[in-house]
């Protein structure tokens, strides 16, 4: 019965604390409204009713807040859709051309030409991939990579060399990128069998 004793005691000096706090509470004079000011306290003066409609009108609806991205993508260009390179059969001139732009005297083998256009002059540019072999001999070979430009007066000239690390399987433009599709070499892959598969984009600008 002890506990219930103090438990009503604890309880009677709540309430009596209470009491006190609402005896000693803080009351505000009351201040007698001025011109411009209405009893209920809602403003009315001039500089109030023009702040309070701004203040609103630069808040915008949300079904506004999609207008804007909406517009915009309307407004951007599609995407261009992939442009695959179309492979050829090279020209025999090509093994008069390119060994004159490599740095080492190495001999023409072979050559694998896409056509596309790449240049955004409307005329056909080429993807070229040639092997060349060493003079000494032996079964080594290498890999060499340009785009030629086509020109208007007819032929192609070199516009850009291009360092792979594989050889191209297939090519396509994306946009302004030439995206190329390279078979290379694995770190266990004999020299005659390359078996990894990868993507390399440029840029065409």
């Amino acid at each position: 019965m002890r506990w219930i004793r103090c438990a009503s005691a604890a309880l009677a000096g709540a309430d009596r604390s209470l009491e006190r706090a609402r005896q000693q509470r803080v009351r505000l004079p009351r201040v007698r409204p001025r011109a411009g000011l209405r009893v209920k306290g809602a403003l009315t003066s001039p500089v109030a009713q023009a702040t309070i409609p701004a203040l609103a009108a630069s808040e915008p609806e949300k079904p506004m807040r999609l207008i804007a991205p909406l517009c915009l993508a309307l407004l951007l260009p599609p995407v261009a859709a992939a442009q695959e390179l179309v492979e050829v059969t090279p020209s025999d001139a090509l093994a008069q051309v390119l060994p004159p732009l490599l740095d080492t005297p190495l001999l023409f083998d072979m050559a694998q030409v896409w056509q596309g256009e790449l240049t955004d002059d409307g005329l056909p540019d080429l993807l070229i991939q040639a092997s060349f072999s060493f003079p000494e001999g032996g079964n080594a070979w290498v890999l060499y990579h340009w785009v030629f430009a086509g020109q208007p007066g007819g032929g192609h000239l070199p516009w850009r060399k291009l360092d792979l690390p594989g050889g191209i399987t297939a090519a396509r433009r994306e946009g302004q990128q030439l995206v190329l599709t390279l078979q290379t070499y694995g770190p266990d892959d004999a020299r005659c069998c390359p078996s990894v598969i990868q993507d390399m984009r440029f840029g065409l600008r």
